[in-house]
């Protein structure tokens, strides 16, 4: 860095005297051209025989600097103990989190249940009851331990039946619970129970094409019905009176078409009449869920064209009553409330045929999954993913949270993998130096609500939040010290271009701001137009930026740092959910879905936004999280908590592996190609696809003689640089001298390659080693390596 100094003049003897000082910081320019590394025969050995060695082709590594001082070091971007690795399957580990609450049931205005899936597989199964109305809660234990309960009912107090994998019963009000023998398999995730309105009569569907069951003696015993005629299994059956019921069931049709049935009995499933409730190309198989209504009305609801559907005469004929897809219950009378993953809660006031939407606040609305029967004086209950409880005493006008532990998280940090955190939005979090076996709380600066992060080093990481607040840990975040913003504005989203590391954060109609010293401080940049920022990415130079609009089909664009503006449209009908843009400059956008088509496209553009395609997704769900670990391999993760992988740029995906713990996955940090973390509403997950790899070749040991080993050789330098590593000339994988070990950070002395004392531009030409061992595992394998560039 360059300082310039002035002083004011000295006046004459005898007057007084002020000085000023003027200074001006000018910091050094730094360069790092990857161009040569980029082919792929630099990079790629191909295939090696075990108990020899290859070398790659010629990588050429061109550096500089404006000052007079810089130095090349090289070292493993995945700190791993290990330069090359062995991808193995995708496979995510609960960290941290809460359960899922599936299932809500009430006898009265004070004794209420929850139910549904636990997160970790040595947690119980989630099932808690209330005596006091869910004000409090206490965790019962079912016969259905380890199990998912789909759905609990019941005729009194203590008379209740818990179903999942299996049918519960309990005569104490869930003191103790015993299994059912029934004779049938039941479906893990969608099995449900219900019971006709004031009998002592259950229905419940089975995992057997057909067949459901029956129970007349309030779940002690149970009958098989065969149903003629049905080859599939039943999405659900509801129970209309003792003898009464509709099943509901999706069928293929001629064609794409799709279409939705019911079955409907009146002689105890005697006999059956089937009846056409919707028929749709765009269907598939949207099901979702079933009520029966104080009066008798059954509503049906799903996705893909089934919207919601009532029938007053039994299921014999239907009506469309809106295009939405909830889980729903009747409260009382005519006044029913709808639970959504995907939309915000609804409710109707005139038995279904008009509904509003329920202000409920926070995260609660993408993440119900169940609504309780009403209990008394209005009271009912919304439960769902990550812990979510809302309580509601005004019959579903107004909701409050009843849950105790539900952390939002939306900043996670991969500082190594071994040392994770995760803040919230509330202003808390938690950081781990084992890999999640344990954590330790921790705030943010002065315990401001956190809206997005990153790590930036294997011990510094950036947050961004409420009222313009930057945090930033220098320790794996253990501590979080504020930094000055210049805004009040709450920012909302935060990226790091790699390869020289800018930072960008944004939020509100417009702020959009860049750090160049790793968050320490911030310059703020001009948008051309307002715009509500969704996401921001950057390439690796920081030449290429986008940011999600919210406005159809539409993002901005800057191609010279952020100094000037494009609109630009992605050519679909949905606003951008998550945006990403390669070192390279590849740009992915994510948008919300078309409801009325059932689409949720990513669009890709190679030329700064000009033209787009649609890139590679496979169902079509909503992306809510998009990250490059380099220019071919692009993480993408969807609304259900899926996984999605691509090794070419985003042109093509494949569904790694299901998170499915996570709700409104929107913080994501990656490591490199095979470590990720994942956070959400509740919960944060940790995805390791690194199987055993090789180890760097030892000093002394030439790469011939080496037992399985990675490394690297400096052939020469080009320009006014001199190497730090001996200059080989020639790599010889028999020459010991030649081979270099990568250091796992580049502060090692070992990492540096090479060092120039005077400005210019200079080349290190490189090659690297690979020996496979004849006890080295088949299977592909990476070196995730990172290029610094150092000047004062």
């Amino acid at each position: 860095m360059l300082c310039a100094v002035v002083a004011s003049a000295q006046p004459s003897s005898g007057a007084s005297t002020s000085n000023s000082v003027v200074s001006a910081a000018v910091l050094t320019a730094t360069s790092l051209d990857l161009t040569g590394c980029t082919a792929p025969g630099a990079t790629n050995f191909g295939g090696i025989t075990p108990a020899t060695a290859a070398m790659t082709t010629p990588c050429a590594v061109q550096f500089g600097s404006s000052n007079g001082a810089a130095l090349l070091s090289i070292s493993q971007r995945d700190r791993s103990g290990t330069a090359m690795s062995r991808p193995t399957d995708d496979v995510w580990t609960v960290h941290a989190g809460a359960p899922t609450y599936r299932a809500a049931y009430a006898s009265d205005a004070t004794h209420v249940w929850i139910a549904g899936a636990r997160v970790a597989s040595s947690d119980p199964t989630p099932l808690l009851a209330s005596t006091d109305g869910g004000s409090t809660w206490t965790q019962q234990s079912p016969c259905l331990a380890g199990m998912r309960i789909n759905s609990i009912n019941g005729w009194s107090n203590t008379e209740l039946i818990a179903v999942g994998s299996r049918v519960c019963r309990t005569t104490d009000g869930g003191a103790t619970w015993t299994t059912v023998t029934t004779g049938q398999t039941f479906n893990t995730s969608a099995s449900r129970a219900n019971v006709s309105p004031g009998t002592n009569v259950a229905w419940l569907n089975t995992n057997s094409s057909g067949r459901l069951m029956r129970s007349a003696d309030r779940g002690v015993t149970w009958s098989t019905i065969n149903v003629a005629g049905v080859a599939g299994i039943f999405s659900e059956v509801v129970g209309l009176t003792a003898t009464s019921a509709v099943a509901f069931r999706v069928e293929s049709e001629p064609g794409p078409t799709k279409a939705l049935y019911a079955w409907s009995t009146t002689d105890s499933g005697v006999n059956w009449t089937k009846t056409l409730i919707v028929s749709t190309a765009t269907l598939n198989t949207g099901f979702q869920d079933a009520a029966v209504g104080t009066s008798g009305r059954i509503i049906v609801t799903g996705h893909g064209g089934i919207g919601t559907r009532s029938s007053d005469d039994g299921g014999l004929t239907w009506t469309s009553r809106s295009s939405q897809r909830y889980w729903i219950s009747n409260l009382s009378g005519t006044t029913w409330i709808a639970a959504s993953r995907f939309d915000a809660p609804r409710r109707s006031t005139d038995d279904g045929a008009t509904w509003s939407t329920i202000a409920m606040g926070g995260s609660a609305r993408d993440s119900a999954y169940a609504t309780s029967n009403g209990f008394g004086a209005g009271s009912a209950l919304m439960v769902g993913e990550s812990g979510t409880i809302m309580r509601s005493t005004d019959s579903g006008a107004t909701w409050s949270s009843a849950s105790t532990v539900r952390p939002s998280y939306r900043a996670v940090f991969a500082f190594d993998r071994s040392h994770f955190a995760a803040l919230d939005d509330s202003g808390g979090g938690i950081v781990t130096s084992d890999a999640g076996t344990s954590f330790t709380p921790v705030t943010s600066c002065g315990g401001v609500g956190i809206r997005a992060g990153v790590a930036t080093g294997a011990t510094t990481g950036v947050a961004v939040g409420v009222g313009g607040a930057i945090c930033r840990s220098i320790d794996a975040g253990a501590t979080w010290q504020a930094q000055p913003s210049g805004t009040a504005v709450t920012l909302s989203t935060l990226t790091r271009a790699a390869g020289n590391g800018d930072l960008f954060a944004a939020g509100g109609t417009g702020t959009l701001l860049r750090s160049r010293d790793d968050g320490r401080t911030w310059t703020p940049l001009t948008l051309s137009a307002p715009a509500t920022v969704v996401s921001i990415g950057a390439n690796a130079t920081g030449s290429t930026l986008a940011i999600g609009v919210v406005a159809v089909a539409t993002v901005l664009v800057s191609t010279d740092g952020g100094m000037t503006w494009s609109t630009r449209s992605t050519g679909t009908t949905t606003s951008p959910t998550a945006v990403a843009v390669a070192p390279s400059g590849t740009i992915l956008v994510g948008h919300n879905r078309d409801d009325v088509l059932n689409d949720a496209p990513v669009r890709r553009s190679v030329d700064g936004g000009v033209t787009w395609t649609t890139a590679g997704q496979v169902q079509g769900d909503e992306i809510r999280a998009i990250v490059f670990a380099s220019d071919t391999r692009v993480r993408l993760i969807d609304e259900y908590g899926d996984s999605l992988l691509s090794d070419d740029g985003g042109a093509t995906a494949t569904q790694a592996s299901t998170i499915g713990t996570v709700t409104s996955p929107i913080a994501i940090d990656i490591l490199d190609s095979g470590t990720s973390l994942v956070a959400g509403d509740g919960s944060m997950v940790a995805s390791s696809v690194t199987g055993p790899g090789v180890p760097d070749v030892g000093g002394g040991t030439n790469l011939q003689s080496a037992s399985g080993a990675f490394g690297a050789c400096l052939e020469g330098i080009t320009g006014p640089a001199a190497a730090s590593w001996s200059a080989a000339g020639t790599c010889n994988v028999l020459t010991p001298a030649h081979w270099h070990g990568i250091p796992l950070t580049a502060a090692d002395p070992l990492a540096e390659v090479a060092r120039m004392a005077a400005a210019g531009t200079s080349t290190a030409n490189l090659r690297f080693g690979f020996r496979a061992a004849t006890t080295t595992a088949t299977g592909a394998y990476e070196a995730e390596l990172t290029f610094t560039v150092l000047a004062p």
